[in-house]
């Protein structure tokens, strides 16, 4: 190792970032240019501030947090604003247990005993506990902090939330440059003591849009209060607000989605987000009562992401032209089936945006989901109003309608009015919970249609799966096996027919996609096109062949195999085993 160099230099050289000689002349030329070799490296894009902190995170073992959903106004209280500013590391929590700890924040680990004793001093603890954030986000957090403790920035007597507005936290892709414009939950007008819970409130939704994510969770415990996202069917934490914030936001949450603030039963409301004026988004809240208080549960329901395109959702130009061909059809029924969370009704919803609204009387019976499409005749079944599924598709047959979704078949009486307002001249789509196609055929025959009767009636069953995607930033090269591919479900037969030089992949976990080694989604098809040459099929093998053996038949129509979609998307590097595993003993 060289003498003198910083003890940056020395993590990022342990761990295989820059070579001994990088190291020597970036300090040497960081100082040349006034900047702190930190500062050098991410000015000058050599690492980027993210594997930056992943990378300090990790070899020291110290935790990763993004600040920004810290609010500084929760801070224990600041005694020396300008020592902070100068050392740039900030306490955000003391807890009084085992003499007390102090968790502070820093992005790098220079003069680290010297800022230790320091906060042990000034703060009576025992023990410092650290945690590190990329520099910029921090500078830009003390910044805030301190002007928040500026006299005219004080915003009430009892509280001093300082809280980005919304402005400064949408993503730039989602910003109007206009400066009229703004993002509004609902059309309230807060008044000055609410509207920092009200900016919090937002911030959470944006970022739940921005994250692609399908549900928001507000979850008061005995000494804690956190938020999470569920994304890609997982939950992780996204913010950990002041304990004693749980009851306003709770009821500043109630009180947005028009519930009544004084009853703890379990309620329903909505929240609409309007972002710029271009953009409307809806939340539909959920509260129930726990020990320790309500829990809130959000489901976001965005309308945007019913237009995209098809071959953006995973599916293969083949699979691609049979949904663009069976959406022709006047009459019949098209299925998507899935499990849970594996975003079936999206694509659903797809298929019902691409229909023209202007030349055809369409409905929408939802369930759970509701993502607003204009000119559609849409109606969200309130468990509480006693209005059954059943019932609203009674009275649709008196309706002249073209085409119905119905979210989620679940009893039988549900798929027989489907069946005859289908036998009336209109298409049906909707949706089904089934773990692979062969259940979801099975769940058919067990509401009451013989296989004779779905190849006469259905016109298309789509079978879907949804697996994260690898993270971009943090995803590594690892060894090609078998075994994984014998647990999602090949034989060796299989196995041995595939070229085995390809590259696979998996991630390491980063900030980027907050150490959870996967950001975003993507989804697996297999589709069963029930075409006249497979009607045929049927026809010929009804009565000589049991319903089982018609059932294979019938399964043999299908598109190939989820695992060959699956493997396609390993090899492209989209996905890695593990994650395909984890999918494999879900079913």
């Amino acid at each position: 190792m060289k003498d003198n160099l910083s003890e940056l230099s020395e993590v990022l050289i342990a761990e295989s970032l820059i070579s001994e000689n990088d190291a020597y002349l970036y300090e040497k030329q960081a100082d040349k240019e006034g900047f702190s070799l930190y500062q050098y490296l991410f000015i000058k894009n050599i690492i980027s501030e993210n594997d930056l902190s992943y990378h300090i995170s990790h070899y020291y073992k110290i935790p990763y947090i993004n600040i920004e959903y810290y609010l500084p106004s929760y801070l224990p209280e600041i005694k020396e604003t300008e020592w902070i500013e100068n050392n740039l590391a900030i306490p955000i929590k003391k807890v009084n247990h085992n003499n007390g700890i102090l968790f502070v924040v820093l992005s790098e680990l220079n003069n680290i005993k010297e800022i230790e004793a320091y906060f042990k001093k000034q703060y009576k603890v025992k023990i410092v506990e650290f945690l590190v954030c990329e520099e910029t986000k921090l500078n830009k957090y003390i910044a805030d902090f301190i002007k928040s403790k500026a006299p005219e920035e004080q915003i009430a007597s009892n509280t001093n939330l300082h809280i980005p507005t919304a402005q400064n936290i949408v993503e730039k892709k989602m910003i109007d440059k206009s400066e009229e414009t703004e993002a509004n939950i609902g059309n309230e007008t807060e008044s000055q003591n609410d509207k920092p819970l009200v900016e919090f409130i937002q911030k959470i939704l944006i970022d739940s849009i921005n994250g692609r994510v399908s549900d928001i969770h507000f979850e008061p415990y005995d000494n804690y209060y956190r938020i999470r996202f569920r994304q890609n069917g997982e939950l992780y934490d996204t913010s950990i607000p002041p304990f004693y914030i749980k009851d306003k936001l709770t009821e500043k949450i109630k009180n947005i989605s028009k519930m009544d603030i004084n009853s703890v039963m379990p309620q329903t409301g909505r929240i609409n987000l309007q972002i710029f004026g271009e953009r409307d988004v809806d939340f539909r809240v959920s509260t129930f009562p726990t020990l320790y208080g309500e829990k809130i549960v959000m489901q976001v329901q965005d309308p945007d992401l019913a237009k995209l395109d098809l071959n953006s959702l995973g599916l293969t130009p083949d699979q691609v032209e049979i949904i663009n061909l069976k959406q022709e059809e006047k009459s019949g029924l098209i299925l998507f089936t899935g499990a849970p969370r594996s975003g079936k009704s999206l694509s659903a919803y797809n298929l019902l945006e691409k229909k023209s609204p202007q030349k055809l009387n369409i409905y929408a019976i939802e369930k759970t989901t509701s993502l607003k499409i204009k000119g559609i005749n849409q109606l969200l079944l309130n468990p509480n109003s006693g209005l059954k599924p059943v019932d609203v598709l009674e009275q649709l047959i008196y309706q002249d309608s073209d085409i119905i979704l119905l979210e989620d078949i679940q009893q039988k009486e549900e798929l027989y009015n489907l069946r005859r307002l289908s036998d009336k001249g209109s298409l049906i789509i909707s949706t089904l919970n089934a773990k692979t196609l062969r259940e979801a055929i099975l769940k058919l025959m067990k509401m009451g249609m013989s296989i004779i009767e779905i190849v006469n009636e259905v016109k298309m069953i789509s079978y879907q799966v949804m697996i994260a995607k690898l993270c971009k930033e943090c995803k590594v090269k690892e060894n090609w096996s078998r075994i994984p591919l014998i647990n999602i479900g090949f034989t060796l037969n299989e196995i041995d027919l595939y070229d085995k030089t390809w590259t696979t992949y998996n991630s390491i976990g980063c900030p980027t996609c907050n150490n959870r080694k996967t950001k975003g989604s993507t989804v697996s098809f297999q589709i069963l096109n029930i075409d006249e040459k497979l009607k045929q099929l049927i026809y010929e093998n009804a009565n000589s062949k049991s319903e089982e053996e018609l059932l294979e038949l019938l399964l043999s129509g299908a598109t190939s195999e989820i695992k060959h979609s699956i493997l396609d998307k390993i090899k492209k590097g989209e996905i890695s085993y593990g994650e395909a595993e984890n999918y494999f003993k879900k079913i």
